[in-house]
């Protein structure tokens, strides 16, 4: 199921029921849904666009905390519609689903960048990668942007290494400062 079918599930109920659904270790939830989790728990939602440009909310919580939402759900007088049997969605309704500026979470504009841009140099030497650690606001990320921008870091890094081993044998440049490119999905942001 893809976020436009979840979506357009919700809406067809008009997001009087939304669909939690689990990717890897987190579940996520999308537009209503992700209001949801915000005003029963007090997640940040992060606006977030698609390849086509659409933009959509998204709120997501890792999978070990899904039974005390499901119980909170039910001490705010909502109730859990369906559950499939392995875990990959769980319906909820009678929840609270309207959009809230304060639970929209406020990106670092750092780290903002226009939909599918281009990949940009980056230079490869340690200030360069200890500025890009420094700049990332971990206390306003989810835990999946959290482990997903370490990947994207460790990766930007064993390709720096790679580079400039391969200018090394080469008889190129010296190691500090070879060239890699960093893409804006690798360095935590997602779109």
């Amino acid at each position: 199921m893809n976020i436009y079918d979840i979506i357009k599930q919700q809406e067809e109920k008009e997001n009087k029921e939304v669909i939690i659904v689990r990717n890897g270790r987190f579940y996520q939830a999308y537009n209503a849904g992700a209001f949801a989790l915000g005003h029963l728990r007090g997640y940040k939602v992060k606006k977030k666009q698609m390849h086509d440009g659409t933009t959509y909310y998204r709120a997501g919580f890792p999978c070990q905390v899904l039974n005390s939402i499901l119980e909170q759900v039910k001490k705010e007088g909502g109730e859990v519609v369906h559950s499939e049997p392995d875990g990959s969605k769980v319906i909820i309704k009678g929840v609270d689903t309207t959009e809230s500026e304060k639970l929209i979470a406020i990106d670092d504009p750092s780290l903002m960048v226009e939909p599918r841009k281009v990949r940009q140099k980056v230079k490869a030497i340690k200030s360069d990668i200890e500025q890009i650690i420094i700049d990332y606001d971990i206390a306003n990320k989810t835990p999946m942007e959290c482990m997903t921008f370490l990947n994207n870091l460790r990766n930007y890094i064993i390709d720096v290494r790679n580079k400039r081993n391969e200018k090394a044998t080469d008889g190129g440049a010296e190691g500090d400062t070879a060239e890699a490119t960093l893409s804006d999905s690798e360095t935590g942001t997602m779109g």
